[in-house]
């Protein structure tokens, strides 16, 4: 189904072309986002699917870490999770890259 539309084949191909994506995650995040058409900022996207961190605050204190509220689809978190796994794991060199 995803060959039979060009634009969904292009994005699809695009999605996979990033370290850790696969077929699943990145068909995934197509239907979620309905082609990206739904939701196409990726700062809204990583809000809803509930992966950043807010900070706590009460009054004056700022005593707690920033965490996140697991707000949202809870398979694309885990998804996305994987794929940071799997690309810590066999690909050290490009993770070590983002968090430096």
């Amino acid at each position: 189904m995803i060959k039979q539309d060009p634009d969904i084949s292009r994005k699809f191909d695009h999605l996979k072309s990033i370290p850790g994506f696969g077929m699943l995650l990145s068909a995934h995040l197509l239907v979620m986002t309905e082609s990206f058409s739904k939701i196409s900022e990726y700062k809204r996207l990583a809000a809803f699917i509930g992966i950043v961190p807010y900070q706590y605050q009460s009054g004056t204190s700022i005593r707690r870490k920033d965490s996140i509220r697991h707000y949202g689809p809870m398979a694309s978190r885990k998804l996305l999770r994987l794929a940071a796994q799997s690309v810590a794991t066999h690909d050290p060199q490009s993770y070590n890259k983002f968090h430096s």
